[in-house]
């Protein structure tokens, strides 16, 4: 009995996750730009995050999922931006990882008041736990883990955001 309500209550996640977006968005609002929609992909790659969840699929996130290049991949404002390029596998793994960050709290936001080295203490605890979630899924699914250096080029990309420090003062 539970294992057909899973079936069902897979079938009709999956669903709602092939259109694209989640029944909480308004169809038809548009992915960012330069990326696109893909809900024969998109149905790829939570099929393939179902196969590892012990509780099936998971629910559609509040953000529609789309796809576009590598350098656009992340949580954007208004979206999950997935490599369009990368297999499903691959893409699962980071579909993991970005829900956790939205379920969780985003890792870094541009309005946050706090020092910059706050800032990142709290960017790489959120990311070491996201990557650790993203390497989960992805041995499950028979692929490498990712290197400890891709959890380093985020934060990088996170420091690179911070303002620049003003000049040291020089006695004269």
């Amino acid at each position: 009995m539970i294992s057909s309500i899973r079936i069902v209550s897979s079938a009709l996640v999956l669903s709602l996750w092939a259109t694209g977006c989640p029944p909480s968005v308004e169809r038809g609002r548009p992915c960012p730009p330069d990326t696109r929609e893909d809900p024969a992909k998109l149905a790829e790659v939570v099929t393939q995050l179902a196969s590892v969840s012990p509780t099936g699929a998971p629910s559609p996130p509040s953000l529609p999922v789309c796809f576009g290049s590598t350098d656009a991949v992340g949580l954007r404002s208004r979206a999950i931006v997935l490599d369009a390029a990368a297999d499903p596998s691959a893409s699962a793994g980071r579909l993991g990882h970005l829900m956790l960050h939205l379920a969780n709290g985003r890792p870094w936001t541009t309005d946050d008041p706090r020092p910059c080295a706050e800032r990142l203490a709290q960017a790489r605890t959120a990311e070491t736990y996201g990557f650790a979630r993203e390497n989960e899924i992805r041995l499950q699914l028979d692929l490498p883990p990712l290197s400890k250096e891709a959890t380093e080029a985020v934060i990088e990309g996170y420091r690179a955001m911070c303002p620049p420090r003003p000049p040291a003062a020089t006695g004269h």
